[in-house]
């Protein structure tokens, strides 16, 4: 997304925090690498009963590649107050700055001087992975989304997959905590080979579920 655009999206009405609200709701930046993550924590944060003060949700349409969304979360952290906690979410699927992103995230939150709070929330291949989560506990590998989607369809968890579907968001809403246990077995089994399959968006979804407890 470009930089005027996010710009805009953080001085609207929704999104503008006021010193007192930022004393009270601590703030979290959550930057998508498409529309369907985008829909989906939307979703999620309107189920937890979340303002747009606490949790703000961005995207990088323009650019996705995983490098360019750390980029972004980071410029966004040094406008205004910053934020509490930034998660990044993006897939590996294809995307060949998946590996130094995930470098940047480590770096950036580990720097001894102005350290930025900035975790990744990834899937392996892809997020449509984490949406499987909601109906299967498995560690199966799969070469693509479309292995994913195609057994999706083939089980009749879901009848029709399409990106950016709003009542498929809204389905898997009720299905959360089933998928956050079965991300945390996947997360303690130690055989998975090359991280396929594997997935941290559960990290972001407790932090969410944790904001909506304060």
């Amino acid at each position: 997304m470009p930089q005027k655009r996010i710009s805009v999206v953080r001085k609207s009405k929704g999104f503008k925090r006021k010193d007192s609200i930022r004393e009270s709701s601590p703030a979290m930046l959550i930057v998508c690498e498409g529309i369907t993550e985008e829909i989906y924590f939307k979703s999620l944060r309107s189920q937890l009963n979340l303002k747009t003060t606490q949790i703000v949700i961005a995207n990088n349409k323009k650019d996705s590649a995983p490098i360019n969304l750390v980029k972004k979360a980071e410029e966004l952290q040094h406008q205004d107050d910053g934020f509490e906690i930034i998660f990044c979410v993006f897939d590996k699927d294809q995307h060949q700055s998946f590996d130094s992103a995930r470098a940047k995230i480590k770096k950036l939150s580990s720097q001894k001087k102005m350290s930025i709070p900035i975790y990744e929330a990834v899937s392996v291949p892809c997020f449509e992975f984490w949406i499987l989560l909601h109906y299967k506990r498995t560690d199966m590998a799969f070469k693509s989304s479309r292995e994913i989607i195609e057994l999706l369809t083939k089980n009749q968890y879901i009848q029709h997959y399409r990106k950016c579907d709003y009542l498929l968001m809204l389905e898997l809403m009720e299905k959360v905590d089933i998928a956050l246990q079965n991300a945390i077995w996947l997360e303690n089994q130690d055989y998975i080979e090359n991280e396929n399959p594997m997935t941290s968006v559960h990290k972001l979804v407790q932090k969410m579920k944790d904001f909506n407890s304060r």
